[in-house]
């Protein structure tokens, strides 16, 4: 296993024993430190303890520095008095309808500041480096997470917040401004709004555009977000590696003919230039879109690729992910509860493994033009399948749903929105300060484009809507997790002969995976002897949910009315 591999697994694993003992407890300390000496002779996945003491110290450095922000600030937390906060904004705002997030450095705490307005839009506009004074009601980050839903203490830290704030918009005073490097991205990303917003064409076909090419969703209706989550494409409005590589391979290519047709092209390398002006390019996309974890870790395997290429040295693709992996997992430890850091590693890491080349013996023969289009639609089959497959179950996890046509509608989806979609609003953002009618023409064009999406999806989620399931335990996603690998390894094997002990122990593993969904979750209620209480957040009133000793479930306070009978699908529609 190569170094960078063991590295990123050790840092993770680091992490995780870390989390699952609240801090590093001595005996954690004392058995990596006892294995790390035994593999000093062995020179066994040295690197791999090595990494896994430095994420669990990472950690709970992590968590002392939380806790201590916690306990300074125990005695104003989590009621109804207003404090005097003074701080800085930092990164991209986060626009929503009827509210603005906003990241506040104080002198002594990161605060996550929710701001609430009245309005369609809001009257005053935050940028980054901006000193505000506002009241507002401080709150520890709680470990809470409801369906569909993130764990609100782990997505505050994940933003690199120690406390959480509200507040409405009018209270807030801006008294200073300072340089910040964020203030060109946001000021791009603002312009790209209002012109997207501004242009011709329906509105969810415009809100879509602007997702994809700009990270906008804070104007996205929730019915659009739910017909996409349905129809399995909703990782399209986030922005990831995919527009990532969409931008950087756009550029690279635009800039290799430019570069042919210059009269200095034979003093520079023409590869070696397209991938600085590629690079270049990924950075600001970086920021403009608001600097996410598959974001960012998108671009930090596009540096190692591109460094690779000014360089004239070869980067394997796994190895730039297991770096990219462990400089963010150093950076914050606490993204790898994140779940788009989950779900983008697992989707590129899969990839990765299961689209390389495998040494042949004889030269392959020449593919026909049909040949070649049968082979890119198998691949893109391979792509969807393996992809799919690999963050089914994080999306079971942290949201409760499954989209079960998310194989098939990724085939059309991906490439289109990749191809045409993304390229096509990002070239009439370009064009629009250098022929603004011609950039609107072709913004409009993007928006007729995003409505066929717009209206697949809406009709998937009338026919087949999203499948809600328990959330996987620990065994069944180690399971899910061994299956997938397994499956990788058979597909290795399967070029160089037999593999039918590949395919008994995947049998075996999908039984075992099947008959703990199918009777774990009700064999642990039945025998558990402890009683659960869990609120329900249902936007009014409160509801709870109370799990008692040998399996039986209460619900206080569902809604409705117990003497009216509960509408039929047909009626709810109407």
């Amino acid at each position: 296993m190569h170094t960078s591999i063991q590295v990123a697994i050790g840092v993770a694993a680091g992490i995780g024993t870390a989390h699952r003992f609240g801090s590093v407890h001595w005996a954690v300390w004392l058995s990596l430190l006892l294995m790390y000496v035994l593999s000093l002779h062995a020179h066994t996945f040295r690197a791999a303890l090595l990494a896994a003491l430095l994420g669990a110290s990472l950690f709970s450095l992590q968590m002392r520095l939380h806790s201590g922000v916690i306990d300074s600030h125990q005695s104003v937390l989590d009621d109804r008095v207003e404090e005097l906060v003074t701080g800085k904004i930092t990164g991209l705002p986060e626009r929503m309808p009827g509210r603005v997030r906003v990241l506040l450095v104080t002198s002594d705490a990161r605060i996550w500041l929710t701001l609430f307005f009245e309005g369609a839009r809001a009257q005053l506009h935050l940028m980054p480096g901006q000193w505000i004074r506002v009241s507002a009601r401080l709150k520890s980050p709680r470990g809470l997470r409801g369906l569909g839903t993130m764990n609100k203490g782990e997505q505050a830290l994940a933003h690199g917040a120690d406390l959480l704030a509200s507040a409405p918009l009018a209270s807030v005073e801006v008294f200073d401004e300072s340089f910040s490097g964020w203030t060109l991205p946001v000021v791009l990303h603002d312009w790209a709004a209002r012109e997207i917003a501004s242009s011709s064409g329906s509105a969810d076909g415009k809100h879509l555009v602007a997702a994809i090419a700009i990270g906008e969703r804070g104007g996205m209706p929730p019915t659009l977000s739910n017909a996409l989550r349905s129809s399995g494409i909703a990782h399209l409005i986030a922005v990831s590696g995919m527009h990532l590589a969409a931008v950087a391979g756009l550029v690279y290519f635009l800039v290799l003919v430019l570069w042919a047709w210059l009269p200095w092209r034979q003093y520079l390398e023409p590869a070696s230039v397209a991938a600085g002006a590629a690079l270049c390019a990924a950075l600001l996309f970086t920021g403009v879109t608001g600097a996410r974890a598959s974001t960012c870790r998108a671009l930090l395997v596009a540096t190692f690729m591109l460094a690779g290429i000014m360089l004239d040295r070869r980067i394997r693709m796994m190895h730039a992910i297991a770096w990219a992996a462990f400089l963010l997992l150093v950076l914050n430890p606490i993204l790898l509860w994140e779940p788009g850091f989950q779900m983008s590693f697992a989707a590129t890491g899969v990839l990765a493994l299961a689209f390389q080349k495998t040494p042949q013996l004889l030269p392959a023969e020449p593919l026909s033009r049909l040949g070649k289009i049968r082979g890119h639609a198998v691949d893109l089959f391979r792509a969807s399948f393996w992809a799919s497959l690999a963050t089914a179950p994080i999306a079971l996890y942290h949201f409760g749903q499954v989209a079960p046509v998310a194989l098939l509608t990724n085939l059309i989806a991906v490439p289109f929105a990749t191809l045409l979609l993304l390229p096509l609003s990002l070239v009439a953002l370009i064009v629009i300060p250098l022929s603004d009618s011609l950039g609107q023409w072709l913004l409009l064009q993007a928006t007729k484009c995003a409505d066929v999406v717009v209206w697949a999806s809406r009709a998937i989620d009338s026919v087949l809507p999203a499948v809600s399931r328990p959330p996987m335990n620990a065994l069944e996603l180690l399971l899910w997790l061994s299956f997938v690998l397994v499956l990788l390894r058979g597909r290795r094997e399967g070029s160089r002969g037999s593999n039918s002990r590949t395919i008994v122990l995947a049998i075996a593993l999908a039984m075992l995976f099947g008959v703990s969904r199918a009777y774990w979750g009700e064999y642990q209620a039945r025998e558990s002897e402890s009683l659960r209480v869990t609120f329900v957040d249902i936007g009014q009133g409160d509801a709870a949910v109370i799990e008692l000793p040998g399996g039986a479930v209460w619900l206080v306070d569902g809604g409705g009315l117990p003497f009216v009978a509960a509408a039929s699908s047909e009626e709810r529609q109407y």
